[in-house]
C-alpha cells in the first residue's frame, strides 16, 4: 500500500514542474504558460486534499517518510497554500495579460507555492529552513515584476534582507539542534527537548526571533507595507499563506518551546503588543489596502500570542481563518475598499455611549458563559478561556454599535446576528481544532503567577482598546485625537531608520 507522504511529494513535484515549464515556455506561448501554472496549482490542491483523506485510512507510522509528515497541520496549511495559490495564479493570468514577463511571473509564483508546500509538509527542521529560503528567493522575482519603479526595487530589497537575517537566525537554531540532538527530525527534537538545557533555550530563542521577523512584527513590518507595490497576487499569496510559516514552525517545535518558558513569555508579550499597536494603527489608515496590511501585522501578532500561551490548536485555526479572509480581501480588492468605506461611514452613525457599551459587555459575557457550557470548554487551559474573553470584547464592540441610541433598528438586528454567528463559529471550530490536533502539540504551560499576570495585562489592554474604538466617533474632532490620528496614520514611525537605510540601497541599485 502506498504511503500518504508520497502524495505530498507528488504535489510539490507538480508545482515545481508547472513553474519551470511556465518560465521556459513564457516567451513562445505566454497564454499557455500562465494556464499551465494555474493548472499545476489546481492539481496540487487536489493532491493535498486526497493526501488528507488518504491519511485517515493509514496507520500513523506510515504517514511520515523522506523527512515529510502528513498530519492535520500540514494538510490544512498545504490546502491553504495551494487553494490561495490557484486563485492568485488565475487572477494573475487575467490581470497581467499582455504585460511583458507575465508568464515568468506565474512560473516563479508557482515555484514559490512549491516551496511553501515543502515547508508545510516538512518533518525535518533543516528541510523547513530550505523551504523558507526557496520561498523567499522564488518570490523575489514576482515582487520585482515592475522593477523600473524605485518603490518596487525598495520593496524587494527590504524583504530580501529581512528574510536573510531571519534565515541566519533559523540556521543557528538548526545547527544547535542538529549537533546537540544528532537528528533534525521534529520527533527527535521533541524527545530530546527536556535534556537540552541551556542549548535548548538558545535554539528556541533563535527560532522565535526568526519567526518574529518572518511574521512582520514591529518595528520590522515595513517590508510588508512596501509589498503593496507588487502585483496583487503577490500580496494574496504572502498574506494568506507564506507569512504563517513561522507559526507552523513554532507548532512543530512546541515541545522545545515548552522547556523554554521565558521564550514563550517573550512571544506572548511581543505578539500581544503588536496586535494592540497594529490594531490601533489600522483604524487611522486612509487606504483600504494599507489597513489590510496592518490587519495582517495585528493578526500575526495575535497568532504569536496564541503560540506564546501554548494554544497551538487555536493558532492553527487562526492561520487558516486569517489566510482565507486575506486572500479574498486582496483578490477582491474593490469589494474590500467598499466594505471598509461602508464600515467607516457607519461609525459616527452608531456611536455608543457608556450605557450602550456596558450593556453590550454584559450581554456578551452572559452569552460567553452559555457557549462555554454548551461546547464543553470546562477542561480547556486557563489561557483558552482568556482568549475567549478577548473574543467577547470584540463581539461586545459590535453589539455596542447596535445598541447605540443613534443606531437604526436594521443595524441593531444585523450586528446582533453577526455577533451570534461569531460566537457559534468560534466555539464550534475551536472544539473541532482541539479534537483533531489532540496529542499533536505540547500542552499549554501551567497557569502560574507570571502567566496570570500576562493574561490579566492582555485582557485589560484589549478591553481598553475596545472602549477606545467604541467611543472614538464621539471624540474624532478633538484636537488630541486629530494629532494622534496623524501619528497612527504614519505607523507611529516604528521603522523610520530601517526604511531610510533600505531606500538608500534601492537608489544605489538604480
Amino acid at each position: 500500500m502506498l504511503e500518504p507522504w508520497l502524495g505530498a511529494v507528488a504535489a510539490i513535484a507538480v508545482l515545481t514542474l508547472g513553474g519551470l515549464v511556465a518560465i521556459v515556455r513564457g516567451a513562445s506561448g505566454p497564454r499557455q504558460a500562465g494556464l499551465i501554472a494555474e493548472s499545476a496549482a489546481a492539481i496540487a490542491a487536489g493532491l493535498v486534499l486526497s493526501v488528507g483523506a488518504w491519511a485517515l485510512a493509514t496507520p500513523a507510522a506510515a504517514r511520515a517518510g523522506a523527512n515529510l509528515r502528513v498530519d492535520v497541520a500540514s494538510v490544512c496549511v498545504g490546502l491553504l497554500v495551494t487553494l490561495v495559490g490557484w486563485a492568485s495564479l488565475r487572477f494573475a493570468r487575467v490581470q497581467l495579460r499582455g504585460e511583458r514577463g507575465a508568464s515568468a511571473f506565474s512560473g516563479w509564483l508557482c515555484l514559490t507555492l512549491a516551496a511553501g508546500l515543502l515547508t508545510a509538509f516538512s518533518d525535518h527542521i533543516a528541510l523547513t529552513g530550505v523551504g523558507w529560503v526557496l520561498a523567499s528567493l522564488c518570490l523575489h522575482a514576482p515582487i520585482r515584476f515592475r522593477s523600473e519603479r524605485p518603490a518596487s526595487r525598495r520593496a524587494a530589497w527590504r524583504k530580501f534582507w529581512i528574510d536573510r537575517v531571519s534565515e541566519v537566525l533559523l540556521a543557528g537554531a538548526i545547527a544547535i539542534l542538529w549537533v546537540r540532538v544528532g537528528d533534525g527530525r521534529f520527533s527527535a527534537i521533541a524527545g530530546a527537548s527536556a535534556a537540552l538545557g541551556g542549548w535548548g533555550v538558545l535554539a528556541a530563542s533563535l527560532a522565535a526571533a526568526a519567526v518574529v521577523l518572518r511574521s512582520a512584527q514591529a518595528p520590522f513590518q515595513g517590508w510588508l507595507l512596501d509589498l503593496l507595490e507588487a502585483p496583487t497576487p503577490v500580496s494574496a499569496v504572502l498574506h494568506a499563506g507564506l507569512i504563517s510559516a513561522g507559526g507552523l514552525l513554532l507548532m512543530r517545535l512546541s515541545p522545545l518551546m515548552a522547556h523554554a518558558p521565558m521564550v514563550m513569555v517573550a512571544l506572548a508579550l511581543i505578539g500581544g503588543a503588536n496586535a494592540l499597536i497594529a490594531g490601533l494603527v489600522q483604524t487611522a489608515q486612509p487606504a483600504a489596502k494599507t489597513a489590510l496590511v496592518w490587519s495582517t501585522v495585528a493578526q500575526m501578532g495575535f497568532m504569536l500570542l496564541e503560540c506564546g500561551l501554548g494554544l497551538y490548536p487555536l493558532a492553527l485555526l487562526h492561520i487558516i481563518a486569517h489566510g482565507l479572509y486575506k486572500a479574498r480581501a486582496f483578490l477582491w480588492a474593490s469589494s474590500a475598499v467598499q466594505t471598509v468605506a461602508k464600515q467607516r461611514r457607519l461609525g459616527p452613525v452608531a456611536a455608543p455611549g457608556p450605557r450602550a457599551i456596558a450593556a453590550a459587555m454584559i450581554i456578551a459575557l452572559i452569552s460567553y458563559g452559555v457557549a462555554d457550557a454548551v461546547f464543553g470548554q470546562a477542561g480547556r487551559p486557563v489561557q483558552a478561556h482568556a482568549l475567549g474573553a478577548i473574543l467577547v470584547l470584540g463581539v461586545g464592540y459590535l453589539l455596542a454599535q447596535g445598541l447605540a441610541d443613534a443606531a437604526p433598528l436594521g443595524l441593531t438586528l444585523r450586528l446582533a446576528g453577526v455577533s451570534l454567528l461569531a460566537f457559534l463559529a468560534y466555539f464550534a471550530l475551536q472544539a473541532v481544532a482541539w479534537r483533531l490536533t489532540a496529542g499533536g502539540f505540547a500542552p499549554a504551560p501551567a497557569a502560574g503567577p507570571l502567566w496570570i499576570a500576562i493574561l490579566a495585562l492582555t485582557l485589560v489592554t484589549f478591553a481598553a482598546l475596545v472602549v477606545f474604538q467604541a467611543t472614538l466617533p464621539r471624540w474624532r474632532e478633538h484636537a488630541l485625537v486629530r494629532r494622534l490620528r496623524v501619528h497612527l496614520a504614519n505607523g507611529l514611525y516604528l521603522d523610520l531608520i530601517l526604511n531610510r537605510l533600505v531606500r538608500r540601497a534601492a537608489l544605489k541599485e538604480a
